[in-house]
């Protein structure tokens, strides 16, 4: 209750959910009208709902659009665009949402868009907006952001970041033991083996 008296409402997320299934939002109100029923969320995790750049809620307002990045031993190997669509809070492919590539150099956008049954999207298919050429915001403060913490967490080779673009900065939202390869690969249409054969080759790994 401490929680929703300091910030009015709260995404929940099931614990050990995947891929968006589960989330909802819950308000202050909800959880009164309920009777403070607190047992019913216990198999729940609450976060804050954060406010994303205007950047990105122009391209969809309708959740917190993230960026995807992998890492394998603190390296970045790929990032990618989710783009929520329709009324759905989250911005998961298995809620219809859409990805794109993000150039790791520039931090734009570089390729068409994808849906969980690869359909191509060069526009929004809710707002209209153009996919192609989206510069993020705060690109070398994510990339140095993730790539300190992942070197934290060495002895995790592979993790999959979600980070979230806020009005001053980024704010990294959960991290992923073994995530999926298919947003980078899809995207981007580059296999993620050949790039992490490179950095275990200049570590000198097996």
């Amino acid at each position: 209750m401490a929680f929703l008296d300091k910030y009015g409402r709260a995404f929940m997320k099931p614990l050990g959910g995947a891929c968006g299934r589960g989330i909802f939002l819950l308000t202050r109100e909800a959880y009164l009208a309920e009777g403070k029923d607190i047992e019913k969320y216990r198999g729940f995790i609450a976060e804050e709902v954060l406010q994303q750049h205007e950047v990105l809620s122009r391209l969809n307002p309708n959740s917190v659009n993230t960026i995807r990045v992998l890492t394998y031993r603190g390296e970045i190997l790929s990032a990618v665009l989710k783009l929520g669509t329709g009324t759905a809070i989250v911005d998961n492919q298995h809620a219809k949402g859409v990805n794109g590539n993000i150039d790791l150099e520039s931090g734009i956008t570089n390729s068409v868009f994808y849906d969980i049954d690869y359909h191509p999207f060069y526009r929004h298919p809710d707002t209209g907006a153009i996919l192609l050429g989206i510069q993020i915001p705060y690109w070398q403060e994510l990339k140095d952001t993730v790539s300190a913490a992942a070197r934290e967490l060495m002895e995790i080779p592979y993790l999959g970041w979600d980070v979230a673009i806020v009005p001053k900065g980024i704010a990294i939202i959960e991290t992923n033991e073994e995530p999926g390869h298919d947003l980078s690969q899809g995207a981007a249409k580059i296999g993620l083996y050949g790039i992490i054969k490179q950095i275990r080759k200049k570590r000198k790994e097996p």
